[in-house]
């Protein structure tokens, strides 16, 4: 607690933790209030850039590769001789698979090598760009939803045939009818 100057009317000794001035009635604690939680909250950013590193290299897939392009021409070679449509639809699958790892590996080579030229020309910028990276991500992985009894975004979405099916084997006593999300660690569905 310390005696100040009323940033409105200019009273001197006034309390920096009074509510209001008793001169002009201007909210002194409130003001001080946000000019804390101001200076705290650019500690924290302060903290989060000195944090943040130079940027890592990617790490290739490579197993998943290897295992969709060894599974591919496996596929081929067993099913290939005696059961031509499951070797092919076997290999092309794989084939999808692939070319999803690598391109994958090449966005990330992309934005690695433009994170690379900002860290070398502006270093706060860099920082500020990853510091905005991880905040839309955590605003997506808190957009997901949630179950609404045990607070798990561990859920998937119930498909309009297994709702069918189930109204069609139950009849109108089927526990899916109206649902469309179903948790699966508490089973609980809404």
């Amino acid at each position: 607690m310390a005696l100040i100057k009323c940033p409105e009317c200019g009273k001197k000794n006034v309390s920096d933790s009074a509510e209001s001035c008793p001169e002009c009635g201007y909210g002194i604690k409130a003001h001080y209030d946000k000019i804390t939680k101001r200076k705290q909250q650019q500690n924290l950013y302060e903290m989060r850039m000195n944090n943040v590193k130079e940027p890592q290299k990617p790490r290739k897939d490579i197993y998943g590769m290897i295992i969709c392009g060894v599974g591919g021409i496996g596929s081929l070679l067993i099913y290939g001789t005696e059961l031509l449509a499951i070797g092919l639809t076997t290999f092309i699958i794989l084939l999808i698979a692939l070319i999803v790892f690598y391109n994958q590996h090449v966005k990330a080579m992309e934005q690695y090598k433009s994170d690379c030229e900002l860290y070398r020309t502006d270093k706060k910028a860099y920082q500020r760009q990853v510091i905005q990276r991880e905040d839309s991500q955590k605003i997506m992985e808190n957009s997901k939803p949630k179950c609404p009894h045990c607070k798990s975004t561990n859920i998937e979405r119930i498909s309009t045939v297994d709702r069918a099916l189930s109204v069609e084997t139950v009849g109108l006593a089927s526990n899916k009818i109206g649902k469309q999300y179903k948790c699966k660690n508490c089973k609980h569905m809404w």
